[in-house]
């Protein structure tokens, strides 16, 4: 773990100057656990995952994890404590544990995993398969990948829940980034179906 200074000034959006953090070769995503405040990003280029921790207002600690290869998208599972990083490289998803990012289990996703997100009131992951243009989900309570996979676009990418801010009783939606299409496919994951695909101009 390395100590790492930084100048705390408050950042100014409108022109002032801002403070880089080094982490590992290819930093490709990023994430925020709101509970710590800890930063994870996915090191594409050095397989690893670097873990960034505000220490005091003027100080982070910068770790550095080991990871499948060639990670991509990573997200955090609150009911656990974990992080999901999905390597596209290996074909598999590592989870971490949130306390000490030892490797608790390699799940194997095959094709090639890209983004991840965490649907933590059914405590399932969602992977997108770039290779095989869909998404697999998987049970976090068994980490067993489902037998049926939801087919999407072209080369999925991101993805991310849409929790509905006008009524709890609006099914929370999970939304998929197409690379390789002009569209973003919309699923339900309480029936695992595409409710629709939304055109990006």
């Amino acid at each position: 773990m390395n100590l790492l200074s930084w100048d705390a000034t408050p950042v100014n959006v409108n022109g002032g100057s801002t403070n880089t953090v080094n982490v590992g070769p290819g930093p490709m995503n990023v994430v925020v656990d709101p509970t710590t405040n800890n930063i994870y990003v996915t090191n594409n280029g050095g397989d690893t995952l670097s873990v960034i921790q505000p220490q005091t207002p003027t100080t982070l600690a910068v770790t550095t994890v080991p990871v499948g290869f060639e990670p991509v998208g990573v997200a955090i599972n609150p009911l656990n404590d974990e992080i999901l990083v999905a390597n596209s490289g290996s074909g598999t998803v590592s989870v971490l544990s949130g306390s000490n990012y030892q490797t608790l289990a390699t799940i194997k996703t095959g094709g090639e995993p890209t983004g991840i997100s965490v649907d933590a009131a059914s405590n399932t992951a969602y992977v997108n398969d770039a290779m095989n243009n869909d998404v697999i989900a998987i049970n976090l309570a068994t980490n067993a990948p489902s037998a049926t996979t939801i087919p999407v676009g072209t080369a999925p990418f991101g993805s991310s829940f849409f929790l509905s801010p006008a009524s709890p009783a609006i099914p929370s939606l999970l939304i998929v980034t197409n690379s390789g299409s002009n569209y973003i496919s919309v699923i339900n994951p309480a029936t695992g179906q595409v409710t629709c695909t939304i055109v990006v101009p």
